[in-house]
């Protein structure tokens, strides 16, 4: 009879000490969900740091072919995962300036700005922005691997490369456009070359007069580079029958004005008495008949694919092996 007090008793505390049991487990349920709530980088796995991606055109922000280039890149970074990739354009706009004080501007600038963006990659658009990165490199881009886009092959030429200089090489389609041109008109004695002033002009303008130089026994080339837009609307207007006129590209004129692509292509368009074809997309619509037109777009788009390469850490064929397609 005596034994019954003690088991009741012995059976309270196993209650009591249930009971605060259950009211510890609903303390630690109730921070662990406040954690979770207000702080769940806690129990998330680390994410992986973003590439960074440092883009340097040669032209300005407000060139014409600029979204396209950017549209192009930015495109293909943001189709694999947009949290993976911190992409910056730096706009050098190296074909309007490039006296030895602005390059000095431009390289403190960057140099600033690097001390918080250190890129994992480098993406130079067009001959000067390469020759910008592979002349100031040590200084500023140390053991950073390159992929350009847009450059002639002729230009790296007298440069010192290494095999983290990868990249796509500018291929011009002049022949197959003046092909096309004499055989949509077949009876064709006389096409005019226009070209600006500039380095860019001339450079340009001299690589489509030596493609050329094997058409002489069919057609007279008549070389309009480098003249000023009067001189040159007054050559286009006056062509003689059976002519065409090639549009190389025109951003300075002889008298140094300054346009854009497709407002120079307008003025030659309304002003010729023959057909005119050209070489790049972004002339299409403002008056030329045609030709076989590189895009800035798609060319975006291949060297975006070569920096995905090199960033995961592919082997990337060596850049004298590379060419862009039209």
């Amino acid at each position: 009879m005596c034994e019954l007090p003690i088991k009741i008793a012995a059976l309270g505390e196993f209650k009591e000490s249930t009971h605060s049991r259950i009211l510890l487990v609903k303390i630690f349920l109730l921070v662990l969900s406040f954690l979770v709530v207000f702080n769940s980088t806690l129990l998330a796995s680390p994410e992986t740091k973003a590439k960074r991606v440092l883009v340097l055109a040669s032209y300005k922000a407000t060139a014409p072919v600029a979204h396209l280039w950017n549209r192009g890149i930015q495109s293909v970074f943001e189709s694999q995962n947009f949290n993976q990739f911190d992409i910056d354009i730096e706009y050098l706009d190296l074909i309007s300036f490039n006296d030895d004080r602005y390059i000095q501007l431009m390289r403190d600038k960057l140099r600033h700005k690097l001390l918080k963006f250190r890129p994992d990659l480098v993406v130079p658009i067009y001959n000067r922005a390469l020759g910008f990165v592979l002349k100031h490199r040590e200084d500023l881009f140390p053991g950073i691997p390159v992929v350009f886009a847009g450059v002639e092959q002729n230009y790296l030429k007298g440069w010192k490369t290494t095999p983290d200089v990868t990249g796509l090489f500018s291929v011009n389609s002049y022949k197959e456009t003046l092909d096309l041109a004499l055989n949509l008109h077949p009876g064709t004695k006389h096409v005019a070359v226009v070209s600006g002033a500039g380095k860019v002009g001339r450079t340009w303008g001299t690589n489509a007069l030596e493609a050329f130089r094997t058409y002489e026994d069919r057609v007279e080339i008549v070389d309009l580079t480098g003249l000023p837009m009067k001189n040159i609307l007054e050559k286009v207007a006056n062509m003689p029958a059976q002519s065409v006129v090639t549009y190389i590209t025109l951003l300075v004129d002889g008298d140094g004005n300054r346009f854009t692509a497709p407002e120079s292509v307008s003025k030659i368009v309304q002003a010729s008495s023959a057909p005119v074809y050209s070489f790049w997309d972004i002339v299409l619509g403002h008056g030329i008949v045609g030709g076989y037109l590189s895009s800035a777009e798609e060319k975006g788009k291949a060297a975006a694919g070569i920096a995905l390469r090199v960033l995961s850490h592919e082997n990337v064929i060596n850049s004298l092996t590379i060419r862009e397609s039209n």
